[in-house]
């Protein structure tokens, strides 16, 4: 199943018009392990099935600097082909906070679906878009957020309709 583009929310107020591919709401608990099984596990959340294309690039956060793997990617028929790491496939493109990275993803030609996995705790204020960078101070901005590298607290975040706004149709 590839996300459904009504459920894709319009995200205003930085380099124009963005589409958060995350659904926090229809995220899955847990994460996908190796064999392509999830894993219960309530400390994680994964997205849908999100269909990319070669040399797209996925670019998502805030996520966990120290998190195994973040995302899974999959071959035209839906069908796990590996995972990707800090340390496989993606690239850090800036620091949030003392935990939380923003990161990218160059898709090859091979992978023609991606599910992102994030730590639970961010579940509110994890985004995702396709060929729409964004920046730290953007991701700040949208979010509302109050960072302090010295402090492990929650962030506040906007209201889903402070946020989202409407769905983008």
């Amino acid at each position: 199943m590839s996300i459904d583009p009504d459920a894709q929310f319009s995200l205003t107020g930085y380099q124009g018009n963005h589409i958060n591919l995350f659904d926090k709401d229809r995220a899955e608990p847990g994460w996908y392990n190796g064999s392509g099984q999830t894993s219960p596990d309530g400390a994680f959340c994964s997205s849908e099935l999100i269909e990319v294309f070669e040399e797209d690039t996925v670019e998502f956060g805030a996520a966990l600097a120290t998190q195994g793997w973040h995302m899974v990617i999959y071959n035209e028929q839906q069908q796990q082909i590996g995972d990707c790491t800090l340390s496989k496939g993606l690239t850090v493109l800036d620091t949030v906070d003392d935990q939380t990275v923003l990161i990218s993803y160059t898709v090859p030609a091979n992978v023609w679906y991606v599910r992102l996995i994030c730590d639970a705790r961010y579940k509110d204020t994890y985004l995702v878009t396709v060929n729409q960078p964004f920046t730290v101070a953007d991701f700040i901005d949208l979010f509302n957020l109050t960072v302090q590298a010295d402090e492990k607290e929650t962030p506040a975040v906007k209201t889903d309709s402070e946020l989202y706004g409407t769905t983008a149709l």
